[in-house]
């Protein structure tokens, strides 16, 4: 899995690219093109239509994407997203058993010095807190994925109110696995930047604590910014394992929406006198008749 800030450059064809390119189950994507947002568009369908022929189902938003494997978890995928009215969180559902489910979760939390900073990031809890009880029966038949550009360090001193990631940490017990490694793996290197502009690391994957132990093959993706117009955001990718029974009743995948044109069915055509070579008279043994 994967999350990455898109900065509004990255066009369809480059993470379409890099869905193949990693074999990607899930990646979620924040600030994408708005050629990609506009569903009126003729990218934006088409983008949609390539995902599907490549086995991908994409949900989208102004500010976020979720793009699915429907190869590997078709099956289990509910095909309803649960959306924030603004769009920065969208709530994705697997079924991983009859009456078991793994919530991904892609966020993207307002910048720090966004003048509505903490309204907006209350409104998004609050989004949070009605939403995921209604996911499932029961609170303990939930997992939750927690992935996106936080626009916050695990290393701030000085948290702010109203934190998406601080409050995933406390509420849902997750953590963000990239720091979780890397402190257990090299515990006297600095925690690796998300971004190239600076030395913070804002862009999370956080796991419940089952998840965080057996993934492995965690790495932030640097070599995805040598593009044209690159993001300043690098991709931040990590394997884990999550069992999928068989469901009960596989939920149906959507279909994909109709193109935002209207397909000609018949173009009338009329012959001008002339425009028709006549046909040879012909005999039964196909030679031409003489007159």
């Amino acid at each position: 899995m994967c999350t990455w800030n898109t900065q509004r450059r990255h066009k369809a064809r480059s993470i379409i690219q890099y869905l193949r390119k990693r074999k990607l189950d899930i990646l979620t994507i924040q600030e994408p093109s708005k050629t990609l947002t506009d569903k009126a568009s003729m990218q934006s369908h088409r983008f949609i239509k390539d995902l599907h022929t490549f086995g991908y189902r994409a949900t989208i938003t102004p500010h976020t994407i979720t793009n699915l494997n429907t190869n590997s978890l078709g099956a289990h995928l509910d095909p309803s997203t649960k959306t924030s009215e603004d769009g920065r969180i969208q709530i994705s559902l697997i079924h991983t058993a009859t009456h078991t489910a793994l919530a991904i979760v892609n966020c993207y939390a307002p910048q720090i010095n966004h003048k509505e900073r903490s309204s907006i990031s209350a409104s998004l809890i609050n989004f949070l807190n009605d939403t995921i009880p209604t996911l499932t029966q029961s609170p303990a038949h939930l997992k939750i994925i927690a992935m996106g550009d936080f626009n916050m360090c695990i290393q701030c001193q000085t948290p702010l109110p109203n934190n998406l990631l601080h409050y995933f940490e406390r509420a849902h017990m997750l953590t963000s696995s990239i720091p979780y490694h890397h402190h257990r793996s090299h515990p006297l290197t600095p925690l690796p930047a998300t971004i190239s502009t600076g030395n913070t690391h804002i862009d999370h994957i956080l796991l419940p604590l089952h998840l965080l132990t057996i993934s492995h093959t965690y790495f932030i993706d640097k070599a995805q910014t040598e593009t044209e117009s690159p993001s300043d955001h690098y991709p931040c990718n990590i394997h884990t394992l999550v069992h999928l029974q068989q469901t009960r009743q596989p939920p149906p995948i959507a279909e994909l929406p109709p193109p935002p044109y209207k397909i000609l069915q018949s173009i009338p055509v009329k012959l001008s006198p002339g425009s028709q070579i006549p046909l040879k008279k012909m005999n039964y043994h196909g030679s031409p008749l003489t007159p």
